[in-house]
């Protein structure tokens, strides 16, 4: 029944009145579940179960589009594509990279939230989607956002691209289905739809660009094993969460040893502007040792770092011990470095070291406000602030990690140190 109301309301996008916003706007702080039992034998003027799809849709996307649902009229087609939406700031980061005034085809649109950011860029875009219930939604979501000169294509995608194979584009962006038909995860290119592996003679020909959003959990070395032509791997995280891995190849450049970017956006209020913690290396960088700390180099006043989600994802200590003065890593598995000195541009959080404790001065710190975090170390958090007694909540951490080749467990009481991101 729900299906055929969708059908219906795509169709006939006007039977879609004042009621189904006024309804879904003066019951948003409500719980979906309740509202299906209220609405049970009841009569409406318009599709409730819709409008509490919508409801429950705006709740969980409340922060991660909240430049989108700040117009009432703004749809959802399930639960699912609201779920598997780019974040608003990464879809900011994804433009920053595209540029402006380009030809861009977004392959696979879905909600349309990085196709509408592309656009809203300065760049002409052509949005495709496969499914016919949200190809509706994207056309009515582009009327709803003013979108110009914004074409919207119903179908697929590699075929489309082969019959205009006369038509030059600029970029392909494309963000492959990592589920299958019962929702299984898959991981593996040829195992996403579209299987760009497949078609990517007859892709690279129709663009000089081609950008390809990716799963995180994907490993560098597997993504430029299946697509070959990689000039550049974006590690993509927000707020310390890493969401993506953005591959970019572009045509004519040389990808022998592709150059790896990782950034975790804090906040962007438009492409190209924004907090971010942003750092590069090269393929070739990747795979040395690095110098091991020892309890000896644990001095009071030396500087304790912490990689942020994208950097760890690499496992680059070399690169970083390399790159950063007097750097050393805790132990082998303890991805946490230290330096006598500070290095402001370290990719990820950085924290002074106040003291390693004894026995008699952690007592001393029963009921005192801290923020606790373990690293290789055999507790877990928790666990560590529940044995030292401590409260959470303060810019004073205690590290609970592993140092030196034996990696013996080793408290640290650190401060966080502000930083001023780009």
């Amino acid at each position: 029944m729900q299906k055929q109301i969708r059908c219906k309301y795509m169709k006939n996008s006007h039977v879609l009145g004042n009621n189904f916003y006024e309804y879904v706007k003066n019951n948003a702080n409500r719980d979906p579940e309740s509202l299906y039992l209220t609405a049970v034998g009841k009569d409406y003027c318009f599709p409730i179960d819709f409008a509490i799809t919508q409801i429950e849709c705006r709740r969980k996307v409340a922060a991660k589009l909240s430049s989108f649902i700040s117009d009432d009229r703004f749809l959802f087609p399930s639960v699912q594509a609201a779920e598997q939406s780019t974040h608003q700031s990464v879809a900011l980061y994804h433009a920053s990279l595209a540029g402006r005034g380009k030809r861009v085809v977004d392959m696979t649109a879905g909600l349309g939230i990085d196709a509408f950011t592309l656009h809203k860029n300065g760049n002409k875009v052509t949005a495709i989607e496969l499914d016919p219930t949200r190809a509706s939604i994207l056309r009515h979501n582009s009327v709803v956002l003013d979108m110009d000169e914004f074409e919207i294509i119903e179908g697929d995608s590699i075929d489309w691209i082969k019959k205009n194979e006369n038509r030059r584009f600029d970029i392909l962006f494309i963000d492959p289905a990592r589920r299958t038909s019962d929702n299984r995860r898959t991981y593996f290119f040829k195992d996403c739809l579209p299987d760009i592996t497949s078609d990517i003679d007859a892709l690279k020909a129709s663009a000089d660009r081609i950008m390809v959003k990716a799963s995180p959990i994907l490993d560098i070395h597997q993504i430029i094993r299946e697509l070959k032509d990689v000039t550049s791997l974006h590690i993509v995280c927000y707020k310390g969460e890493c969401k993506e891995i953005l591959i970019i190849m572009d045509k004519n450049a040389q990808s022998d040893d592709p150059e790896i970017i990782t950034v975790d956006i804090y906040e962007y209020k438009s492409a190209g502007t924004g907090r971010q913690d942003i750092w590069s290396l090269r393929l070739s960088d990747l795979g040395n040792r690095c110098p091991i700390a020892e309890s000896s180099d644990l001095i009071p006043g030396s500087y304790l770092y912490d990689p942020n989600a994208a950097v760890h994802k690499l496992n680059c200590s070399s690169v970083l011990c390399d790159r950063f003065r007097d750097m050393k890593k805790l132990a082998a598995n303890t991805d946490l470095y230290i330096s006598p000195m500070l290095n402001e541009s370290f990719p990820g959080r950085i924290f002074k070291i106040l003291d390693v404790p004894d026995k008699a001065i952690l007592k001393q710190l029963r009921n005192g406000r801290f923020e606790t975090a373990v690293r290789n170390y055999p507790m877990s958090a928790e666990d560590l602030r529940k044995k030292l007694k401590v409260v959470q909540g303060s810019d004073d951490f205690i590290f609970g990690c592993s140092v030196g080749m034996k990696s013996r467990p080793t408290i640290l009481i650190c401060k966080k140190l502000e930083r001023n991101l780009l």
